[in-house]
């Protein structure tokens, strides 16, 4: 991962952005990262982010509204999940590697969570599917609850979707997704 480029600042400095100005006062530390774009390795950081994000215990007060963002994040995670396949296939299949080029759509269908979570992230973004579901069955976000570990002091949000006549917990889900997009990422060279 690149470490940015670390400046300390001693005098004032303008940061112009089009029509946007930002002042940075003297003696203030400023980090550019050196990759700015999303390639996909930053966007898979970014989903291994905010999978651990959402595996660790809340420590706020257990109530609706956190419990309702939580639930919003794990579709949003899924979302992020199933376009990692946008940003590889721009950058990716253009480029063989070890002589071939990568079909990451053949990958895709080949890993049932992955076509899981292609579902729910239409369902996400569109509350019901327009074509048929890629994993065979129309998957529905239901219920999220808010669980307390009393021994420990925290809780978490428990997610439920329902996949034909399964219930799974969305963790669970994201976690299957996270270890199929690695298999892949292996198995065509790129971790």
């Amino acid at each position: 991962m690149d470490a940015g480029t670390r400046i300390c600042y001693h005098s004032v400095m303008d940061l112009s952005r089009a029509d946007e100005k930002q002042q940075i006062d003297a003696g203030a530390n400023v980090l550019r990262p050196q990759r700015q774009g999303l390639d996909w390795r930053r966007k898979w950081e970014g989903i291994l982010s905010e999978f651990e994000e959402l595996t660790r215990p809340m420590e706020l007060p257990m109530d609706e509204r956190t419990v309702h963002a939580v639930a919003d994040r794990y579709r949003a995670f899924f979302c992020s999940v199933y376009h990692l396949k946008d940003a590889l296939a721009v950058e990716v299949c253009r480029q063989p590697q070890g002589g071939g080029v990568i079909d990451v759509e053949a990958g895709l269908r080949a890993q049932p969570t992955l076509l899981l979570v292609a579902d729910l992230c239409n369902v996400a973004k569109h509350h019901k599917l327009d074509k048929p579901p890629r994993s065979g069955v129309e998957p529905e976000f239901v219920e999220a609850y808010g669980v307390s570990d009393e021994d420990a002091g925290n809780w978490r949000v428990l997610k439920l979707i329902r996949h034909g006549n399964d219930m799974k917990e969305a963790l669970d889900v994201a976690r299957s997704a996270i270890e199929a997009w690695r298999t892949l990422l292996v198995q065509w060279g790129l971790l």
